[in-house]
């Protein structure tokens, strides 16, 4: 059976369908697909990555071979230490000796688009603050926005779909 979200549209209809924001129920399936993404097309190793993906990954002759394992899936985030204050952060890829290389901080905006000026501004905060301890890290700030349509009960500020 292959692993929950290997695919995008299976952790994004989750956050389409989701309205409950409470405990990340919405957003952490596109977590669990980032963290396999970074194994299969990223070429990392499961236990490198937080959360750990449901992979394992064994050396066989002169190369290795990833398997599917349920039992090794984790979930939550990771803390990293920042230049001014620590972070948690959604998906983590750090090295042995070196520390966190990749970060991916995920946010998803149901309805209230009003708020995106304040989520642009936290991704300029928390790049800063991590790049101050981490100058190399990659860090990707991903944002999902669901389109609401008007009819949806919304206020027209928070429309992602016009009636027309």
């Amino acid at each position: 059976m292959p692993a929950e979200y290997l695919h995008l549209a299976d952790a994004l209809k989750v956050f389409a369908t989701k309205n409950v924001t409470q405990g990340q129920e919405h957003i952490r399936p596109f977590h669990r697909y980032l963290a396999l993404r970074l194994v299969i097309e990223g070429g990392f190793y499961p236990d490198e990555i937080t959360p750990h993906p449901p992979l394992k990954a064994h050396q066989s002759g002169r190369g290795w071979i990833l398997e599917h394992d349920p039992d090794a899936e984790t979930v939550g985030e990771l803390t990293v230490l920042g230049g001014m204050k620590t972070k948690k952060i959604d998906v983590v890829v750090a090295k042995d000796g070196i520390g966190p290389v990749v970060a991916i901080s995920v946010k998803g905006t149901l309805g209230a688009y009003r708020n995106l000026v304040n989520r642009m501004e936290e991704a300029l905060g928390d790049s800063t603050n991590l790049h101050v301890m981490y100058p190399g890290l990659v860090y990707g700030f991903l944002h999902l926005l669901r389109a609401n349509r008007q009819t949806s009960g919304y206020d027209a500020k928070d429309m992602g779909v016009a009636n027309d």
